[in-house]
This record gives structure tokens, C-alpha cells and sequence, in this order.
């Protein structure tokens, strides 16, 4: 399976490659800048599938580094949804985030790879709606921020198994969406080294909302 997904991009890069190096013209085909951009795009799906294999090994050998620091969690939530915008058109992500004056304390660029792999996800899944809604609530103890989705959902036979290893979701003719099935369970493990839980709402063709629950901390510094 991983071999599989790593040639895909591969291939569909190395096409692309040879379109813009053929001495013939582009005429009625994709343009360079199209092209590029496309190859780009393969390139970033590359990567993440090398970084979770990566992270997996790491993981499995209890060699997966953290630095704590405290930070602030809406800046960081809302960074991502920004740079999540600028890569994709066809959704409409909308964000309403809980004031708070507390902050986290935790590993921000991981956070960023868990908060990054929820609304990718959300994405991915999209169903018949184009929209995403990131919220948060806050009470004296824990900050949650939720995305949810309006897509294909998870069926509840199938619940127990969205943060195992390889666990991908069927989509609604049963074909399997691509990926390695890699991205929660990475992402669970992460939220578990900062004490906090991942949960989860699915419901079959109506949607789905997973949410990150960490515990607030406030500056001693």
C-alpha cells in the first residue's frame, strides 16, 4: 500500500515533467504555469507521505522528539486554517474561535501537523458540501477546537478504528480514498504525549466532527 502511493505521485510527476520538456508545442494543453503548479502539488503530497512514514518509524521506536513551550493556541489554529485557504479554492473553511487569554503548553509545530491532518481530512471527505466550520470552547480547565465536516462520514462499525494504523475510510461506492491511513493515528499519538484526547462525532452521510481537547496551562513565566 505504501509503495503504491508513493509511485503515484511519482508518476504523475514524472508525466508531467515530460509534457513540459517535449519539443512540441502546448498548445491546447495544460500551460507551464499550470503545469508546475501541479507538479508542485504532487511534490507537497510526496513529502507528507515521506514525513508520516517517517513519523510512524519514529513513533514505533519512542524516538518522536516534542519541544514544549507555551504559545498562543488560537493564533496557532487560525495560521492554519490561513495557509489552508491559500492551497485549497473549492472549500469554504469558516472559523469561530472561543477568546481566550490562557494559553497552551505544548509542542506548537506538532500541534500544527494534528490541526493541519483534521481539517485535510475534512477536505478530503467533502461528500456533497464545500464547507468546514473550526470552532473552539474553552472552560476553566481545557481548550477545544473542533472541525467539521458535512461529507461521507464514518459508519459506527467502523468508529473504533479511525486512529489504528493503515485505517482508511471507504468512501460512498466503497471506493477507498488514497492515503496511507497514517494521518490520525500520528496525530492521536501526538495529543496523547500532551495529555489531551481526540474525540469524535460521525455520523454516515452526514458528516463528521473530530475535535482536539488539551488542557490549559497558564504562563508562570
Amino acid at each position: 500500500m505504501a509503495s503504491h502511493e508513493l509511485k503515484t505521485p511519482v508518476t504523475i510527476f514524472s508525466a508531467f515533467a515530460q509534457l513540459l520538456l517535449t519539443d512540441e508545442p502546448l498548445a491546447g494543453k495544460a500551460q507551464p504555469n499550470g503545469l508546475l503548479s501541479r507538479m508542485n502539488a504532487q511534490i507537497t503530497k510526496l513529502t507528507n507521505l515521506i514525513n508520516d512514514l517517517l513519523d510512524l518509524s519514529k513513533i514505533e521506536g519512542n524516538k518522536l522528539q516534542y519541544h514544549f513551550n507555551y504559545f498562543d493556541f488560537n493564533k496557532m489554529v487560525q495560521d492554519v486554517v490561513d495557509e489552508m485557504r491559500l492551497t485549497t479554492s473549492g472549500h469554504t473553511i469558516d472559523v469561530k474561535l472561543v477568546k481566550s487569554s490562557n494559553v497552551v503548553y505544548g509542542d506548537r509545530d506538532r500541534l500544527i501537523q494534528v490541526v493541519a491532518n483534521l481539517l485535510s481530512n475534512a477536505i478530503k471527505y467533502p461528500g456533497n458540501s464545500d464547507n468546514v466550520k473550526v470552532s473552539s470552547t474553552q472552560n476553566k480547565q481545557y481548550v477545544t477546537v473542533s472541525v467539521q465536516d458535512f461529507g461521507i462520514g464514518i459508519s459506527k462499525e467502523k468508529q473504533h478504528k479511525i486512529s489504528s494504523r493503515f485505517f482508511r475510510v471507504s468512501g460512498v461506492e466503497e471506493d477507498t480514498y488514497p492515503g496511507l491511513g497514517l494521518g490520525l493515528y500520528i496525530s492521536n499519538e501526538i495529543i496523547k504525549h500532551h495529555n489531551g484526547t481526540i474525540p469524535v462525532k460521525c455520523d454516515k452521510g452526514k458528516g463528521s466532527t473530530f475535535s482536539i481537547r488539551l488542557p490549559l496551562r497558564k504562563n508562570d513565566k
